[in-house]
């Protein structure tokens, strides 16, 4: 377990600070070739907690979810094109990560559900993502982006975003 404070005493929008942020990790292995990582992420503090994942630069392939597209815009909304800036639910002005993702849907994540991201080789690897909800169900949203800084490769990212009481921590299981 691995347990440190990137936001330490600095003052959350919605009140209070991150008063828990540690990740567990442990590799079990299967067989000699074979093996998969189960990843406990929990953070305490405000009322909005997301975690996002990438991995290669294929074409990730998505769970059957009840997913509902996003026409325009960016992560950050509709009305943001990609790189602009916004202004965040608690009236701050950003232009960051929400603002380089396009091509948004989202769905509710009731159900353990999985992304494979084939990586094209002869032997047929890939990475495989299962997100697990726990404590109840969470949003999931995907999108395809890069930074500013460097505009190739395209990547798709998978985000899960719960939202809850204020103070309360969110735990976050993914294999």
């Amino acid at each position: 377990t691995a347990s440190h404070q990137p936001y330490h005493e600095t003052p959350l929008p919605s009140g209070g600070t991150v008063d828990l942020y540690e990740r567990t990790v442990i590799l079990v292995d299967i067989d000699d070739e074979r093996f998969f990582a189960v990843d406990l992420f929990a953070v305490g503090g405000g009322e909005q907690h997301d975690q996002s994942w990438h991995a290669l630069t294929t074409r990730v392939e998505a769970p059957a979810l009840p997913w509902v597209a996003q026409e325009t815009g960016t992560l950050a909304g509709p009305a943001v094109e990609q790189f602009g800036t916004w202004t965040d639910r608690w009236g701050r002005e950003r232009g960051d990560a929400p603002a380089y993702l396009t091509g948004i849907r989202r769905a509710s994540l009731d159900a353990p559900a999985a992304w494979t991201w084939p990586s094209g080789l002869p032997e047929g690897d890939a990475v495989r993502l299962t997100l697990v909800p726990l404590g109840g169900p969470a949003e999931v949203a995907m999108g395809r982006g890069w930074t500013p800084v460097a505009l190739e490769p395209k990547l798709d990212v998978v985000m899960v975003r719960r939202t809850v009481p204020a103070g309360t921590p969110s735990r976050f299981l993914t294999l």
